[in-house]
């Protein structure tokens, strides 16, 4: 038996198709999509709907990947966010970080996540601020205003227990709905498009080690609150089962899920935001490479033991 290093995305094997896959993903978004709209009105649809078209179409609309990532860099954004920077999200995606690397598939970092960063560094006014949920349904002025309006500050400090479950607090668009995100997770788990492992041990390294940092006050309902309103649900579930950007065969994925945890947890520690789940993702994104190496090296290793005990 042996053992080819040399793998390419996909990062899973199974008989089901990366299209399949992408489909499955772009179903499972329906929850946090549905709360979006929901709770900020119209303005959320439109630039969902805005980005996962422009996404379609600087593909050609040729798979469903770059809906998913379209969608998923709308989720990300605060309410009060504007069209034009929308646009250069995408854009950003879809050409910088895909296109440039030979095209969906051949990216090195999850392209949604990467292209949220570079926004948050070129407007940080914009992306700074949000809308408390559930006023101006029907307001659409911020979508052509950069910095937009009705600013509040992203705090949970004033929000009750029930509030924080179900969401309703000031935060980007998609990504504090945790119940909802977890309905996502059920589907994807349901389906088999992808596996979880990845997103299950980053999801279990950050609440443990949250809980072991924590010096104050209850440490389980500290980092159970933490986990419903920092948005790793929202990472774990839509960016660490990505067929294409994620690791997924043997023991690669745990390990990325692990260390993408581990991050994320230390940095909370001293960040805040969105920097503190995405800048892990991205890290865990540029150490692919090794991470397949040396977890290839090891089951090299573990099946050599095997074959010498058989013999």
């Amino acid at each position: 038996m042996s053992f080819d290093l040399r793998k390419t995305a996909p990062y899973i094997h199974t008989d089901r198709t990366t299209k399949y896959m992408y489909f499955c993903l772009l179903i499972a978004l329906i929850p946090p999509v549905t709360y979006a709209v929901f709770y900020y009105g119209l303005k959320a649809a439109i630039l969902i709907g805005f980005c996962g078209f422009l996404a379609s179409l600087c593909q050609g609309f040729k798979d469903y990947s770059a809906p998913v990532h379209g969608i998923v860099l709308a989720l990300m954004l605060p309410s009060t966010g504007s069209l034009y920077t929308a646009a250069i999200g995408v854009l950003i995606s879809e050409f910088m970080l895909k296109k440039m690397f030979g095209g969906p598939g051949s990216n090195i970092v999850y392209p949604a996540a990467c292209s949220r960063m570079i926004l948050e560094l070129m407007f940080p006014q914009d992306m700074a601020v949000a809308l408390e949920p559930g006023q101006n349904w029907f307001s659409i002025k911020s979508l052509f205003i950069l910095g937009g309006e009705d600013k509040a500050p992203l705090s949970t400090i004033t929000y009750s227990r029930a509030e924080i479950i179900a969401g309703r607090f000031p935060t980007y668009m998609g990504m504090s709905c945790f119940i909802l995100i977890m309905v996502g997770m059920v589907f994807l788990w349901h389906s088999r498009a992808t596996k979880m492992g990845a997103p299950v041990a980053y999801l279990a390294t950050v609440f443990v080690i949250k809980m072991l940092i924590t010096t104050e006050g209850n440490f389980f309902m500290s980092s159970a609150s933490f986990m419903m309103t920092s948005g790793v649900a929202f990472v774990a579930i839509y960016m660490l089962t990505d067929p294409t950007n994620t690791v997924q065969f043997g023991y690669a994925a745990p390990v990325e899920g692990v260390v993408c945890g581990v991050a994320t947890a230390l940095l909370s520690m001293r960040v805040t935001g969105i920097t503190l789940v995405l800048v892990p993702v991205l890290l865990a994104g540029l150490m692919d490479g090794s991470i397949r190496f040396y977890v290839g090296l090891l089951e090299k290793k573990r099946l050599e033991v095997e074959q010498n005990e058989e013999i």
